[in-house]
């Protein structure tokens, strides 16, 4: 059944072309969302009859894993899981590789890592990346602004820190950045910056 013959059928034909677009997309919407609660359910009972075989499990060992197991996700919002799970670790790099695929030298020089960002997760990322874009740890100096380099003459120096910076209109020094142009340029700050972090 179409959203016209939908609409048509609740009486209200005269609207079926203002409405039709609309309620399309909330159809295949409502199909998305089942299906992913279908997925969801049955990992979840796949996972939850794992945990319950482990947590009456005569070893002690398995029965620990399982209370702090429950005890660190019943601790913790879902909200906060998907953030990380979607938006944290995975998309680190998106940035970079879309330009990586596009660009035929794309470097990422980093020195540390923090917060949920563990050497495990670069290092997934630096295989996962091979021959699109080169990550390189600098453990000295320290680096923090970011640039962005092209052609021999063109560099974007910002200051913008994903994980602090607001975003807000009434704070015009959450982020400064700088486009700057001229002969060389570009080359000169890459040279000077590889000799730097040696």
């Amino acid at each position: 059944m179409t959203a016209a013959a939908l609409l048509e059928g609740l009486g209200m034909g005269s609207m079926a072309g203002v409405m039709a677009p609309f309620l399309e997309g909330v159809v295949s919407g409502t199909a998305i969302t089942l299906a992913a609660s279908a997925a969801a359910f049955a990992i979840g009972l796949a996972l939850g009859i794992v945990l319950l075989l482990m947590r009456i499990s005569s070893i002690a060992a398995l029965r620990a894993v399982v209370v702090l197991w429950v005890s660190l996700i019943r601790g913790t919002p879902a909200l906060i899981h998907m953030l990380i799970a979607y938006y944290m670790v995975p998309a680190l790099f998106d940035p970079a590789e879309v330009a990586g695929r596009r660009l035929s030298d794309v470097r990422i020089y980093y020195s540390r890592r923090s917060g949920p960002v563990k050497r495990g997760h670069v290092t997934k990322h630096r295989e996962r990346l091979h021959g699109i874009v080169e990550l390189t740890g600098v453990p000295e100096p320290q680096l923090h602004a970011k640039f962005l380099a092209w052609d021999s003459d063109h560099v974007v120096v910002s200051s913008l820190n994903w994980g602090s910076q607001s975003g807000l209109e009434n704070n015009p020094l959450d982020e400064i950045g700088l486009y700057l142009e001229g002969p060389n340029l570009a080359t000169s700050l890459l040279e000077k910056f590889e000799t730097e972090c040696g």
